[in-house]
């Protein structure tokens, strides 16, 4: 633990004459230290310090404590949530026992700064007795602004000191955050609640983000798609469900079922047919067609161009699918040759030259 020196009582009040650095290099006692208003190279001390500034114990870099005139105050005023928002400052080389973080009630909090009288703080502030956490009898003193409201310093702002902030109503309390701008503090920026909507946050503060939500109709409305309900992505708000995960949904309708699996209105559209049963003679290409929850069924083969259930036509076709051509054809027509020998003769099937006459050399 480092030894601290006592303050002096009173510090010799001067104003300081210390020149501003970036480094240790820049200073001739090589001490460059942080203060509200940027970095100044200060000066080892026994007791007094100029005014602003306390002699206070420290170690760096694993030498032996030193004592140096440091700042007094060196979170005074930043915005703070609790009290390690004041005490405990990136680069400083002390941490700043007993400044407390006093609140504010709804617009969150600002750090004091440890005293016993007037004269321990700076200009435009008084000593004055604060409430420290939830208790009323939990006191301390401490340094606050005579007008009530604080100033940001340059350095409470390139740290980014923050306090926690809040906004109520009938609904509850919505948390918020207030920060360093332009040497002021901003305002809170705590949304009140209100109703919960699709948006990500958790806009009735309940600690539950997009619960409780009447999910809005989705786009696909047709077929297998009825009355399903769209989902709430957070930032993005409502977006259409996953389609995929409906029972029966194709993005492109394959499926003859005599529902509307693509929900565009329409049923069983748009399918490709497979090829029927027989795929003989004239039947060849023919395909079945869809017949909704009955699925695919073979096709009307009677309206398939020159299909005869049994062959009467000599054309050279199978016309019966059954893979033979022109058989078993009955009611040959009559010879044009009756004469003699030849009375009672018929033609003879030629195929796709059709009845041609028969050869009468054979009769």
């Amino acid at each position: 633990e480092i030894p601290q020196v006592p303050d002096a009582e009173p510090d010799v009040q001067e104003e300081p004459n210390y020149q501003t650095c970036d480094e240790a290099a820049d200073c001739d006692s090589t001490w460059c230290v942080l203060t509200q208003n940027g970095s100044v190279c200060t000066e080892p001390c026994i007791e007094n310090c100029p005014k602003g500034y306390k002699c206070k114990s420290t170690v760096s870099g694993g030498s032996d404590p030193i004592s140096l005139c440091l700042p007094a105050y060196l979170s005074l005023c930043f915005p703070c949530t609790e009290d390690t928002d004041c005490s405990n400052i990136p680069g400083a080389l002390i941490p700043y026992e007993g400044a407390k973080c006093i609140s504010q009630g709804a617009k969150g909090g600002f750090c004091g700064g440890a005293c016993d009288s007037d004269d321990a703080c700076p200009t435009d502030f008084s000593c004055k007795e604060v409430q420290v956490g939830e208790s009323d009898t939990n006191t301390t003193m401490q340094c606050v602004p005579d007008a009530g409201t604080c100033s940001c310093s340059p350095l409470a702002e390139s740290l980014g000191a923050t306090a926690q902030c809040y906004a109520d109503n009938e609904m509850g309390r919505c948390f918020g955050g207030v920060t360093c701008k332009e040497g002021e503090l901003t305002t809170c920026d705590a949304v009140p609640a209100f109703d919960e909507i699709c948006d990500g946050l958790d806009n009735d503060c309940d600690e539950d983000t997009d619960e409780g939500l009447e999910a809005p109709v989705s786009t696909k409305q047709g077929g297998i798609c009825l009355n399903s309900k769209q989902v709430c992505d957070g930032v993005n708000g409502w977006i259409d469900p996953n389609y995929a995960e409906l029972s029966d949904f194709e993005a492109t309708e394959v499926t003859c079922d005599g529902k509307d699996n693509d929900c565009d209105g329409t049923v069983d559209n748009g399918l490709e047919a497979p090829t029927s049963d027989i795929q003989l003679g004239v039947c060849a290409g023919a395909v079945k067609v869809c017949t909704g929850g009955a699925g695919w069924s073979e096709p009307n083969y009677g309206i398939i161009e020159n299909y005869e259930t049994n062959e009467t036509i000599c054309d050279g076709l199978d016309n019966d699918c059954d893979g033979q051509i022109d058989e078993d054809l009955t009611g040959d027509p009559d010879a044009d040759n009756q004469n003699g020998v030849c009375a009672g003769s018929v033609k003879v099937c030629a195929g796709s030259d059709g009845w041609v006459e028969p050869d009468y050399t054979i009769l």
